[in-house]
């Protein structure tokens, strides 16, 4: 009879999403890895073949586990709040001082084009992010909390850009600011025409800070 593994695949999983997340892929070695993951490299290659797949294992890991949580707003409470909600986690509070952005993110910036699995991975969560957004978008358009002359999926994809701007830019202390103005500016621009003379349009709230930081 083969032998049961010692370890928890979920959990060494795990271990290695982190840490390419906090270093990138051809920044982590497989040293790193076995140190991370409390295993040696043959099983590390027994389980998910080579680095490379430990990788894409670890983008849907990523997408199950982060991607999906992060998203939850969108459906929600959905519409305008979930929105609103969404970018508020993509947000790290000021004073945080290391900020990882997201792996996904990270991932398109380094390795964009060199790998048509690894292209293929990041494709899904982003299609993923977007099909939610689309979905609350398209609800928002309906009960009139959005207006716009374009189209719901228009509008999610020029929201999913506007969060993976943020992503990048929210990595710096400098980013920061700006990417909150570019949030409040988005939103601002989908909110119904003012009504009546002398109202004043409402603004959206800030988006909500969080303190544990950017969690896609």
């Amino acid at each position: 009879m083969p032998r049961s593994k010692s370890y928890d695949r979920d959990t060494v999983l795990r271990n290695a999403m982190q840490l390419f997340w906090a270093k990138g892929y051809e920044r982590t070695s497989i040293a790193a890895l076995e140190d991370a993951m409390g295993i040696n490299r043959f099983s590390i290659y027994d389980t998910f073949k080579d680095k490379k797949g430990l990788f894409l294992a670890s983008l849907r890991a990523y997408g199950d586990e982060i991607t999906a949580r992060q998203t939850e707003s969108l459906l929600d409470p959905g519409g305008a709040a979930g929105v609103r909600m969404f970018f508020g986690t993509l947000l790290p509070a000021p004073s945080r001082k290391t900020n990882r952005g997201c792996l996904v993110m990270n991932s398109l910036v380094e390795l964009s084009g060199r790998d048509r699995d690894i292209d293929a991975a990041i494709a899904a969560n982003l299609r993923f992010v977007e099909n939610r957004m689309h979905k609350t978008v398209h609800r928002a358009l309906t009960s009139g909390e959005f207006v716009s002359d374009r189209s719901a999926r228009e509008l999610a994809r020029q929201l999913l850009s506007v969060a993976q701007s943020v992503l990048a830019f929210s990595k710096t202390g400098y980013g920061y600011p700006i990417a909150k103005a570019a949030i409040t500016g988005v939103l601002t621009s989908l909110l119904p025409p003012e009504t009546g003379s002398g109202a004043n349009r409402d603004r959206p709230k800030s988006p909500p800070e969080t303190k544990m930081g950017p969690t896609r």
